[in-house]
């Protein structure tokens, strides 16, 4: 990223450590500097099945996002838990990777 794109308008971004938020997920401390490309490591959720479904993290603490339709979500990498209807499920994105959720 040189710059960063909201609402038509163009910010450049400057060295520093930044905040950044993927799917509403935090990734913090991001190193930005002059000349050098940063690229956050992530991957994908892909969730195909109908129905409500919520994502938290690892220990279930902290909701993220939620929603009824089939998504395909950009995460960074870590550990999350997906729920589905009522059962919990755990899965680990990591970077490049698409994690299958029925």
């Amino acid at each position: 990223l040189r710059s960063v794109s909201r609402n038509d308008r163009i910010y450049t971004i400057t060295p520093g450590q930044y905040h950044f938020t993927l799917t509403n997920v935090p990734v913090d401390n991001v190193p930005i500097q002059k000349g050098h490309e940063t690229r956050l490591k992530a991957g994908y959720l892909d969730i195909v099945s109908e129905g409500d479904w919520h994502l938290y993290d690892e220990k279930k603490e902290k909701a993220y996002t939620s929603g009824n339709k089939p998504k395909k979500l950009p995460l960074p990498i870590g550990s999350y838990q997906l729920k589905l209807a009522l059962s919990f499920y755990p899965f680990v994105i990591k970077d490049g990777g698409v994690i299958p959720a029925d």
